[in-house]
């Protein structure tokens, strides 16, 4: 019998326990590599397995140095492919390759991000916005309904533009409401989105319903005091007139405040001036206006908004001094020297001209002048084109308008929506109307638009034959138009062309106003 070492028994108790404890946890780390490691993961545990199985395990713990590394290197590989840190790498890349309009890179990298991080409602927005920036509209649009539908609470900036696109062409009640629900969702969440606050203000607005408006805009304001005047609108159609100067007063002064810090700042300064105007302070909006110019900012801008300025104070002045003719008379011949091309001038002077006063000869020698002087000749002409009209002097019409439309072609579209705003006004002014695009429809026979023009009035005017001459030739340009389908059934109707009348009518019911192309 040998004597036994206690500290013999000891150390040979402790390792076997340790071999135990280590074969445990090879097995146990075996089964969990196998379950998700691919790769050089798996091959290492296959190697590991393999030395195990064949019971040479002290070659493997001499090799185990170099087995950590290539364990060390393949977890460290495994984590770094299904980390989330990547899918951020590459959809910064994509977002790098949109700034740079390298659209197919960038598509390239939002595949991947995609694939790594899920289909995130973030993301596949910004898909979105790629693919209306390539013309690819169908895939925005399939995207937009996946992450914003309007049955439910989806990614709110996607419900924004959902409710914007809607907005762009909307003419039915049903399509507002599609874009009210829209803005809804977008508004209802925790997160604040004051420009959807914003927008469905203006919807409310449009729909008259002001005291919704109010109560969102208040909320838009809040956080941003860029809606304050659009409050203050809201507040003016709910009748509080009160309310709707003290909130123009308070973008005033936000306005003001900004403009002064960033003098450079043109639109700052040109949205001062517009809140000083709401609040009908139109000599110190213009003057606003006027050391703006003096700042070497954009003169085309700075003289439109001026015009602007001017048309509301002409505007205001035929409500509050209706028969003060003199003073609408400075107010137009100053808007007109600021900016002689302002289509919007033409009805006012129209409104000084009518009368038979001495400030209508006022009116139209200030368009002579305008004419000899070059500048804005066009619109003179048209003026005087259109007075002539009234006038019955048909012969110095055609010249006028003529040399109006040959010195710019937009007066020609000018003039054709005269003629339509005179036809459809309550009351209409049908023989005015018909006098002014009779010269223009005449002048462009093969131009669609001036001919619907024409061919509208004459139906209005029971002309039934003459309008469906110039219908007809408005139609192939303007198939898709819904108005147009509408009046030829009309005038086929009249016409006694029954089967006409009801085809029309049928086309006209299949086309919705996003169709028309009027």
């Amino acid at each position: 019998m040998f004597n036994r070492n206690p500290r013999s028994d000891f150390r040979k108790s402790w390792f076997s326990r340790a071999i135990r404890l280590l074969k445990k946890a090879a097995v146990w780390l075996f089964k969990l590599l196998d379950r998700t490691a691919s790769g050089l993961i798996k091959a290492t545990v296959l190697t590991a397995k393999a030395f195990w199985n064949s019971m040479q395990f002290w070659n493997l713990v001499k090799g185990l140095p170099a087995l950590a590394v290539i364990l060390a290197a393949a977890i460290l590989m495994a984590n770094v492919r299904s980390s989330p840190a990547v899918g951020s790498v590459y959809l910064n890349a994509a977002r790098q390759a949109v700034e740079q309009k390298d659209f197919e890179r960038a598509e390239l990298f939002f595949d991947r991000a995609v694939k790594l991080d899920g289909e995130r409602s973030e993301v596949l927005f910004e898909i979105v916005n790629m693919s209306f920036a390539t013309g690819d509209t169908a895939r925005a649009r399939m995207l937009l309904d996946q992450i914003a539908p309007v049955s439910s609470r989806g990614y709110a900036p996607a419900h924004i533009t959902q409710a914007q696109l809607i907005l762009a062409n909307a003419t039915k009640f049903e399509q507002l409401s599609l874009a009210e629900a829209h803005l809804i969702h977008a508004t209802s969440g925790r997160d604040r989105y004051p420009a959807a606050d914003a927008l469905l203000g203006q919807l409310y607005l449009q729909t008259q319903e002001p005291q919704k408006g109010v109560a969102v805009l208040l909320r838009a304001c809040e956080t941003n005091k860029q809606y304050l005047l659009l409050l203050a609108r809201a507040y003016s159609l709910a009748g509080d007139r009160e309310k709707a100067e003290q909130q123009a007063q308070l973008a005033v002064d936000h306005y003001r405040s900004l403009s002064e810090a960033q003098p450079t700042n043109m639109q700052l300064r040109m949205n001062w001036a517009e809140a000083t105007t709401f609040l009908l302070r139109f000599e110190e909006a213009i003057r606003i206006l006027e050391h703006g110019l003096s700042l070497k900012g954009d003169e085309v801008r700075f003289r439109k908004a001026m015009g602007e300025v001017y048309i509301a104070w002409f505007d205001n002045l035929l409500i509050e001094h209706p028969r003060d003719h003199a003073a609408q008379f400075k107010v137009l011949a100053a808007g007109i020297h600021v900016n002689p091309g302002e289509v919007n001038f033409l009805q006012r002077a129209m409104t000084i001209i009518q009368h038979d006063d001495p400030l209508a000869n006022d009116a139209r020698n200030l368009m002579r002048q305008m004419i000899s002087s070059g500048n804005g000749a066009a619109l003179a002409h048209l003026v005087l084109g259109t007075d002539a009209l009234e006038q019955k002097d048909n012969v110095a019409a055609i010249k006028h308008l003529e040399m109006a439309t040959k010195l710019d072609a937009s007066m020609a579209v000018a003039a054709n929506n005269l003629a339509w705003t005179l036809a459809f006004n309550d009351p209409p002014n049908l023989d005015r109307a018909f006098a002014l695009i009779d010269t223009v429809a005449n002048r462009w026979p093969d131009f669609a638009p001036y001919r619907d023009t024409r061919g509208q009035i004459l139906a209005k005017m029971e002309r039934w034959d003459e309008a469906l001459k110039d219908l007809q030739a408005a139609l192939p340009q303007l198939g898709k138009d819904r108005q147009l389908h509408e009046t030829l059934s009309l005038v086929y109707e009249k016409l006694g062309l029954n089967d006409m009348a009801a085809e029309h009518k049928r086309l006209a019911e299949s086309l919705s106003a996003d169709e028309s192309n009027k």
